[in-house]
């Protein structure tokens, strides 16, 4: 425990002769702190915890993505992609739209 101690005074009155690199570490040991907290918050809200809505396992995303020009496509055909895609899911049985019209 002595020896402990005798290492925590000597880096402290090494960190005092020198306060520019001690004034960089300490900054870059908060901002490595700060970021890696923020980073965590992200991670743990957007990943690992579940969805607030019902049954969230059932959402599902649709896109399109026009491979010859690169880019994606008018919300005009994608409307008609989500309205076809609805169709071939409720005819299967897959879904159940309420109060909407397709």
């Amino acid at each position: 425990m002595d020896d402990l101690l005798r290492d925590f005074r000597f880096a402290l009155r090494g960190l005092l002769r020198t306060p520019g690199f001690t004034l960089v570490a300490v900054a870059t040991l908060a901002l490595g702190i700060g970021a890696n907290s923020a980073i965590f918050s992200v991670v743990d809200h957007v990943l690992l915890r579940p969805l607030a809505y019902a049954r969230s396992e059932r959402l599902v995303a649709v896109f399109e993505h026009d491979v010859r020009r690169g880019a994606e496509r008018s919300p005009h055909a994608m409307r008609r992609l989500t309205r076809a895609v609805c169709c071939l899911l409720i005819s299967y049985g897959a879904i159940t739209l309420v109060g909407l019209a397709v």
